[in-house]
């Protein structure tokens, strides 16, 4: 039965901090409308095409979107099946939110990207940051309580480590509606996570156990999560069911590895500007091998060691000069933060000095993109020989999920064994460790010279995954432990609804 059955008579409303529309003013003053990028938006966008009248709520992060929030009404597009509502958040408590709390804090918590002898330090400045976060988090918050207008019958579906303060208001205001949340990151251990002082840890996850479900995408991170709640708070773990008891109400803690909507993915691979680029960029490779990544220009992507293994395989095996080239397609990201201007430089200065070092006449060793082109990245995913995605830590990474849909040449997946999607991939992909720069160029040789007979075995499997695991199956395994946990909900699930 189809999301539409499936949700018949339940209102679904989806929170994120970024949505899967973005405006923007123009220089006469005029609102452009264009798709919001990430992996988050590459997941859901699929698995909400699949309903009715579903709202998207999210944060307003620039004065066009500031001004569609102050009309109050939501926004969308021809093809798309719902709508988007923005939520008035002031610039300064966006800042604050967003760089101060979310990314300055949050993200390098859950990735294990703080240097512990210098950073973090929560100073003075930290509480009027956190005061942003809590702003930005009751703004959307609001939003969706004037949208469930009393309904009971509602479901919220929050995502993200943006939106941590959500649950708590939500099930304030209304009390008997069905809340999941979805953390789209990894989260990290309980003694990593203590580098969070007590006050502000406790309030996250005194938050999130007022959700009925909480999702995370491998079982690792649900234990790591379990462990918090038992150390730092005052309440009963249930390790074996995955569960924690908080008064009289059962929170449901499980694994739903996020995917993709391979259909949907495939008519964008198939489209006619897609398929242009892609022929042009197979013309300019003139015969030569393509390895790719595809990466916001981010540092727990782990650009710059991706890059010096890349200049060792070249060092180590010069017959391979001339015959390869290495596009990295990189987005810009949270420019705003100098850890990630320090760490874009010194990417740019590696790949300059490997492309001076290995040059010739008529070759360039690294290409590098920096620029928010959905499209060139589809384009070279089809017609890639070899994906290199080696996070130091990934939730998932769903450029390997895409991968394996649209190659038309069985693409090599070379993958990091701490990302999310290698639980699923590891046995089509060559996994790695993501610190090892050595054996990441030994996995370069391995992918450009392997057999095509067990690059189509390899690429097979890495499809069949995908394809058994899309985005809809992601959501309805969600809604269903949503409804068969709510007490006050009707006794039937929605997997008995679609019986």
């Amino acid at each position: 039965m189809s999301l539409h059955s499936l949700l018949t008579d339940r209102r679904l409303i989806l929170a994120s901090n970024r949505g899967p529309l973005s405006y923007s003013l123009d220089k006469e003053g005029v609102v452009k409308q264009k798709r919001g990028g990430g992996g988050l938006i590459t997941a859901v966008d699929g698995m909400l095409a699949a309903t009715d009248d579903a709202l998207w709520v999210t944060a307003a992060s620039n004065d066009a979107e500031r001004l569609l929030a102050q009309a109050g009404k939501p926004v969308g597009s021809t093809d798309k099946s719902y709508k988007v509502l923005f939520a008035d958040v002031a610039e300064a408590a966006y800042a604050d939110y967003y760089d101060g709390v979310s990314n300055g804090i949050l993200w390098f918590l859950h990735h294990y990207l703080f240097n512990p002898a210098y950073e973090p330090v929560y100073d003075g400045a930290f509480p009027k940051a956190w005061a942003g976060y809590k702003e930005a988090n009751y703004a959307i918050a609001t939003e969706i309580i004037k949208n469930l207008a009393g309904d009971q019958s509602g479901i919220v579906m929050v995502q993200d480590y943006h939106l941590y303060l959500i649950p708590e208001r939500i099930r304030q205001e209304s009390p008997e509606t069905l809340i999941s949340f979805f953390h789209h990151i990894p989260w990290c251990c309980a003694d990593y996570f203590r580098l969070l002082p007590g006050g502000y840890r406790n309030a996250i996850l005194n938050s999130l156990l007022c959700c009925d479900v909480i999702g995370m995408h491998t079982w690792r991170y649900v234990d790591n999560f379990l462990d918090c709640c038992a150390q730092f708070l005052n309440v009963r773990i249930d390790k074996e069911a995955h569960s924690v008891k908080v008064g009289g109400r059962t929170v449901l803690v499980r694994a739903y590895p996020i995917s993709i909507s391979p259909k949907s993915l495939t008519k964008q691979a198939r489209s006619a500007p897609v398929v242009e680029m892609a022929e042009e960029l197979d013309k300019t490779l003139n015969g030569r091998k393509l390895l790719i990544r595809v990466d916001r220009a981010e540092l727990s992507k782990n650009l710059l060691r991706g890059f010096q293994a890349y200049e060792l395989f070249l060092e180590r095996q010069p017959d391979w000069i001339g015959k390869v080239t290495f596009l990295a397609l990189t987005y810009p990201t949270r420019e705003n933060i100098p850890a990630y201007k320090s760490y874009i430089q010194a990417v740019m200065r590696k790949v300059k000095e490997i492309n001076a070092r290995f040059s010739t006449p008529t070759w360039q060793p690294i290409e590098l993109n920096i620029e928010d082109n959905y499209s060139r990245s589809l384009a070279a995913m089809s017609i890639c020989d070899c994906l290199m995605t080696n996070p130091i830590f990934d939730g998932m990474n769903l450029v390997a999920k895409e991968t394996a849909v649209i190659s038309r040449r069985d693409a090599v997946l070379i993958l990091s064994e701490t990302a999310g999607a290698a639980e699923e991939l590891r046995d089509g992909a060559l996994l790695v460790s993501p610190f090892d720069v050595e054996a990441m160029a030994e996995k370069i040789e391995q992918a450009l010279t392997m057999p095509e007979k067990e690059k189509k075995a390899r690429s097979e499997r890495l499809r069949q995954v995908v394809l058994a695991n899309d985005a809809v199956k992601w959501l309805t395994h969600q809604l269903d432990d949503l409804v068969a946990n709510h007490p006050n909900q009707p006794a039937n699930s929605l997997t008995e609804l679609a019986q």
